[in-house]
């Protein structure tokens, strides 16, 4: 839960979930993104997925050397039901992958509702901005930040998000499809 985890329950909680490979899932830039809106809003940036080269001791150091370490929540890998409630945790997805080929995660998130950002770097970023399943930026510090403060500030938009989302994973991610 939000209190579990010591999250305000007015606080706006972002959840990645996936490996923390630094380098392929883009975390420098997810981090970054986060310390500067961290300092202007009430958020929480929860990490769920195992550790991959060191990638949760870059990614504390980091948050550390940002200022924003006391806002950041590690849950490790989490499987399951687990996964699920972590989903649950959070207000936004977000993933500013480096590459990837098709997200799994970010699938999952979207079929459960919950609003998302992902980087222009996903394969299937075009196809999801144009069924507006999806908030796109592009692969910078800025542009990821400009996403998270959108996905905060316009409710309007996650909810458009959350109901596009649900819509394009039924429709072009069944197992049927």
């Amino acid at each position: 839960s939000r209190e579990e985890l010591g999250c305000t329950t007015e606080a706006f909680v972002f959840v990645y979930l996936g490996r923390l490979d630094v380098v392929a899932k883009g975390l420098d830039y997810l981090v970054k993104a986060f310390a500067a809106v961290a300092a202007q809003q009430d958020a929480f940036l929860v990490l769920v997925g195992p550790d991959l080269r060191g990638g949760r001791g870059f990614l504390e150091a980091l948050a550390g050397r940002l200022n924003c370490a006391k806002r950041v929540r590690f849950l490790g890998p989490q499987f399951g039901e687990e996964k699920w409630r972590a989903l649950k945790l959070a207000d936004a997805f977000i993933s500013p992958s480096r590459w990837e080929s098709f997200g799994i995660a970010q699938v999952e998130a979207m079929g459960f509702g919950v609003p998302t950002l992902v980087s222009t770097k996903l394969n299937i970023s075009a196809q999801l901005a144009e069924a507006r399943a999806a908030l796109v930026a592009a692969l910078s510090t800025e542009s990821v930040a400009a996403g998270m403060r959108r996905l905060m500030n316009e409710a309007a938009l996650r909810r458009s998000l959350s109901e596009s989302s649900r819509r394009w994973a039924a429709e072009n991610c069944s197992i049927e499809t």
